[in-house]
């Protein structure tokens, strides 16, 4: 007798207009960075809709959210994104500012990883 497997069919959530290169956990859900420049927010409990946080004019490839040394804290209102120009952008989510951008590289920041 072959064996039967179920699946659940996926939840299909919209909030990019490009692909989705990185993936944050952040406070009930995740964050995403796509190649639309978009930083959104998703909150399962919530819904399938992301909510837009930012937008940056390049695409977003690696997300940190910054803790002081030390900490065990959740995350908080501050985010560093890497992008595909070499551009490192900090945002300040309880601002309703414009991006700081530095650049640092010639290409792209693929991984963004905190020390102390």
């Amino acid at each position: 007798m072959p064996t039967r497997i179920s699946f659940a069919p996926p939840v299909v959530c919209t909030g990019h207009e490009a692909a989705v290169y990185c993936l944050l956990p952040w406070s009930d859900g995740v964050l995403s960075g796509g190649g639309d420049g978009w930083i959104v927010e998703w909150q399962p409990s919530v819904g399938p809709d992301g909510r837009l946080l930012a937008r940056i004019d390049d695409r977003v490839f690696c997300l940190l959210s910054p803790k002081p040394a030390g900490s065990d804290a959740p995350p908080g209102t501050q985010l560093v994104a890497g992008t595909l120009s070499g551009d490192l952008y900090w945002i300040d989510l309880d601002k309703n500012t414009e991006p700081k951008r530095w650049g640092f590289h010639q290409d792209g920041i693929y991984d963004l990883v905190q020390h102390g």
